[in-house]
């Protein structure tokens, strides 16, 4: 008997290691993901993938049978593409729309390639050139591509500026890649960049002499109510009810397509005694730092994602601390959410000394999940190759993860 569909690319995806990264536009909307794939991605031979058959065992079984929206949602996907890739008119594979087809560094321009790239180009795909250096010969291609990629890490702006110059003639548009630092990214913004890529948003931005803004000590009292070890229901609800924005989210999440039971209620401490104590004070941790007008949405979805991952992989371990995880993953991103230092951020908050560890320098095994979580989000195989977690319970909690973080997000307006 054949298995469900489902149940067949949960098999795959078991085998494989998939992540992805945000590209975002001048707004810090994300646009798109790249996806960052290997086979076999998490074994000892990581260091010397075949990048053909690394791409095809994961867009062949993984894209294809499990379907792109699992992964990207509704944004559109970049793929590397290698020279073979290219040649073996692949691109039929994947919607026109949906897809950003990106020629790797290193392809020679020769003629067979620029006409497999004309020829993609003619079906409607947009063609990005991936960490591109500017030489004559490319001049065929630059005719061709929509995106234009430039690693931005190390570059001085001098530098940074020569390359647009080169470029501008060309009808393309710029995305900075590698971006470190917020000055990096508002000088690339300035120079003209249209996209851009890296974890500069999960840094925070501190600023010598600045005082914290109002609204984020205010957040920093809340999540240390929340958080408090002797908290109880009455005075979370009390604590609650004063916010009104705050009441309302968690009323819908407690009669929400996630909860089992749904029910109607007369008053918010009914509702909250209903959803019980740590789905409060998970829920109502991730409204307040959603809350951050100020900050993108993205790094919410990042937070809540890193949260999610935590979680399942310690529930795959057997562990019964499952909301502790469940909490570093979530707060890993408060000191770039509150632009403060991560040791200022827990000197405010009661949290347990093994949460502070894995918080602040990865220790204990709440530090361990967290840190393998972060190698996955970069796509640092080697190291998830030597964190004695299996292959298949990393990419699942991954894929489980993403699943759970698309429908939190559906629940409180897609914040």
């Amino acid at each position: 008997m054949n298995q469900p569909a489902s149940r067949v690319a949960d098999r795959l995806v078991a085998n494989v290691a998939v992540a992805r990264q945000p590209i975002y536009d001048r707004a810090l909307e994300v646009v798109a993901y790249e996806l960052l794939f290997r086979s076999d991605a998490l074994s000892k031979t990581m260091d010397h993938p075949d990048g053909d058959q690394a791409t095809a065992q994961v867009v062949l079984n993984t894209f294809v049978e499990m379907g792109l929206d699992r992964v990207v949602d509704s944004k559109r996907a970049f793929i590397n593409f290698t020279r073979n890739w290219l040649l073996g008119d692949f691109g039929h594979l994947f919607p026109p729309e949906r897809v950003v087809i990106e020629v790797l560094e290193g392809i020679r321009p020769d003629e067979p390639v620029l006409e497999a790239v004309a020829a993609l180009s003619a079906q409607g795909y947009s063609i990005a050139l991936d960490d591109f250096v500017y030489q004559d010969r490319f001049h065929p291609l630059l005719e061709l591509a929509n995106i234009v990629k430039i690693e931005v890490n190390g570059r001085t702006q001098l530098d940074l500026e020569d390359k647009v110059r080169q470029l501008r003639s060309y009808r393309v548009e710029l995305l900075a890649e590698k971006i470190e630092t917020h000055e990096e990214f508002e000088t690339c913004r300035d120079l003209g960049f249209s996209y851009f890529q890296g974890y500069f948003l999960c840094k925070p931005r501190i600023i010598s002499g600045r005082r914290s803004p109002t609204s984020r000590l205010s957040l920093l009292r809340l999540l240390a109510e929340l958080n408090a070890p002797n908290a109880d229901f009455g005075q979370l609800a009390s604590l609650i009810s004063q916010d009104v924005s705050l009441s309302y989210k968690l009323l819908r999440i407690a009669n929400s397509p996630l909860r089992v039971v749904r029910r109607e209620f007369k008053c918010v401490q009914e509702a909250l005694q209903h959803m019980g104590l740590n789905p409060v004070r998970r829920w109502a941790s991730i409204l307040l730092l959603a809350g951050l007008d100020d900050k993108p949405r993205e790094l919410t979805t990042i937070a809540m994602l890193r949260a999610n991952m935590c979680e399942r992989i310690a529930m795959a371990m057997g562990r019964g601390d499952t909301e502790v995880f469940f909490l570093v993953g979530l707060f890993s991103i408060l000191d770039a959410l509150l632009d403060l230092a991560m040791l200022d951020v827990l000197e405010a908050l009661p949290l347990s000394r093994e949460v502070h560890d894995a918080l602040l320098s990865s220790r204990g095994e709440h530090g361990h999940v967290l840190r393998c979580v972060l190698d996955y989000e970069h796509a640092e195989w080697g190291r998830l190759s030597h964190s004695g977690l299996e292959q298949s319970l990393v990419a699942q909690a991954y894929l489980d993860a993403l699943e759970a973080t698309t429908e939190m997000r559906k629940i409180f307006g897609g914040t």
